[in-house]
């Protein structure tokens, strides 16, 4: 579980200008991030589209074991701040990353 509070300390570091979201993983671990780093991910992205703007306070992400998310969280944060120094547009995280 090493990698889910390494992935949960990368996401509080995060941009505090957008609302942060809870993921919740198919094992019960959940994850906080920003909203704008979490939608680099296709899945997340449609998944919160689906939801909505209610979704409440946990964003369910069915197919991912928390240690896969907390690698997914630790990523999208990663490459979100490393394409912000250089002045980058984020791009999206293929959606396959979340696939069993």
């Amino acid at each position: 579980m090493a990698s889910s509070s390494s992935a949960a300390a990368a996401a509080s570091s995060a941009s505090s200008s957008s609302k942060k979201i809870t993921l919740e993983s198919c094992d019960k671990i959940f994850l906080e991030i920003s909203e704008n780093v979490a939608v680099q991910s296709l899945k997340i992205k449609k998944i919160l589209e689906d939801l909505g703007d209610n979704h409440g306070d946990k964003i369910p992400v069915p197919n991912a074991t928390g240690s896969t998310l907390g690698k997914i969280v630790e990523y999208c944060n990663k490459y979100h701040a490393d394409l912000a120094l250089d002045g980058i547009p984020p791009r999206e995280v293929n959606s396959r990353t979340l696939k069993p």
